[in-house]
């Protein structure tokens, strides 16, 4: 069975409430691993994440990151800003904030690769 969790809103639910909103997707390729998504909602004037969906392997362990985000009103940027292992679900959420280009993980976060000797 899948694993599937989420946090806040959802786009539609953001969108009926008023929000204008940023989405950003960061999916792991199914050849390199169990594929994993993440989609990120945030409010588009200040990139303050509203909503998290995730889904894939570790999902129901890393939504609690999601949670701590949400509630302390981290932004896109702080959000794709921590170096995550690579290839798992709380990277595949900071890749999926840094996606919509308001993020640094293309300048100053490496990821790091886990698993490797």
């Amino acid at each position: 069975m899948q694993e599937v969790a989420a946090v806040g809103l959802g786009e539609e639910s953001a969108l009926k409430r008023g929000f204008r909103t940023i989405t950003a997707l960061s999916s792991v390729p199914a050849e390199l691993q169990a594929r994993r998504i993440a989609k990120v909602i945030a409010e588009e004037a200040t990139g303050r994440v509203i909503g998290v969906q995730l889904v894939g392997p570790g999902s129901v362990e890393a939504i609690h990151t999601a949670t701590l985000a949400l509630h302390a009103g981290v932004t896109l940027d702080e959000l794709a800003h921590p170096a995550w292992l690579d290839g798992t679900m709380c990277g595949a959420l900071a890749t999926a904030a840094a996606a919509t280009g308001r993020g640094p993980l293309s300048e100053s976060t490496v990821p790091i690769v886990g698993g490797e000797d």
